[in-house]
């Protein structure tokens, strides 16, 4: 009785068997269809189809372990930065609401430079926590300068002139010249950000811009629907 269950259990963990879990285990989470070559464990196929397995699911954890930090900031962000153009209202009133800096691209320009600044001062750090903290920064000012983009392209449909200093409205009794400032800067806004989004993210741009569209835009075009 207890020669066979040594026997057992010596069959159990024996390389063949460990061989078998593993396989099972690498076609379970590889996904149907895929194929693992039954070969001797000590094979370098083997070894080499274990290593590719573990490199996939490491770079998927990855990232997704960015696109959960990194969504959530550009959210926050757009959230916060989105009404900045309206605090011309607090610095000078309600009477120079659509004060011709606050609404303009000028915190976009202004965010751009402060990040661009950050970089240059740590290029020679190349820790992951200063990696980390630059593709942090980098998207919050992104999305702050999409919010600010936003904010001015709305105001192009509600009728208020820009205020200049001095002299007041470029172009008197029209509103056409207020609606091309506001444009324009919306546009230079949209550009700076994909800009910052580009150098903030590099490579993964793509991957977050993907995981984005998958997971906001295309379920609220299906909702429209």
């Amino acid at each position: 009785m207890l020669r066979d269950t040594s026997e057992n259990i010596s069959d159990k963990w024996s390389l063949n068997h460990l061989k078998q879990e593993i396989i099972s285990s690498i076609t379970k989470q590889v996904g149907e269809g895929a194929e693992v070559k039954s070969t001797s464990i000590e094979d370098e196929t083997f070894r080499d189809e274990i290593k590719n397995t573990a490199s996939r699911w490491k770079k998927e954890i990855s990232n997704k372990a960015q696109v959960v930090v990194l969504v959530p900031t550009g959210i926050y962000a757009f959230d916060k930065f989105f009404n900045l153009p309206d605090l011309d209202i607090t610095f000078f009133g309600i009477g120079s609401h659509r004060y011709f800096l606050f609404h303009s691209g000028a915190a976009a320009w202004i965010l751009k430079t402060l990040y661009e600044a950050r970089l240059k001062k740590v290029e020679n750090d190349k820790t992951i926590m200063t990696k980390v903290v630059n593709k942090i920064l980098g998207v919050t000012a992104a999305s702050g300068c999409v919010a600010i983009g936003c904010h001015l392209l709305t105001d192009v449909t509600q009728p208020k002139s820009i205020v200049f200093p001095f002299f007041g409205s470029l172009v008197s009794d029209t509103l056409i010249d207020d609606n091309i400032w506001m444009l324009g800067n919306s546009i230079y806004c949209f550009k700076v950000a994909n800009d910052l989004y580009t150098l903030a993210l590099g490579d993964d741009y793509n991957l977050v811009k993907n995981f984005v569209i998958e997971n906001f835009f295309e379920p609220l075009v299906r909702i429209k629907k």
